[in-house]
């Protein structure tokens, strides 16, 4: 597993912006090749986050 750590800015309707954070997992399986290591499959694990703007929460 690998750990992703996005801080995003978003422009607020009402003017401005806010900085959130999302954390993820990239969990991968690999395979080998003659040019070396590729990932052949990759899904992504919602983590947490934080700080997300109201108008985007469910």
């Amino acid at each position: 597993r690998v750990m992703c750590f996005n801080p995003q800015e978003i422009p607020l309707p009402g003017g401005g912006s806010q900085v959130f954070m999302l954390g993820l997992w990239y969990v991968d399986e690999y395979v080998r090749t003659p040019a070396g290591w590729r990932i052949r499959r990759r899904v992504e694990e919602k983590s947490w986050v934080f700080n997300t703007p109201d108008f985007m929460k469910l």
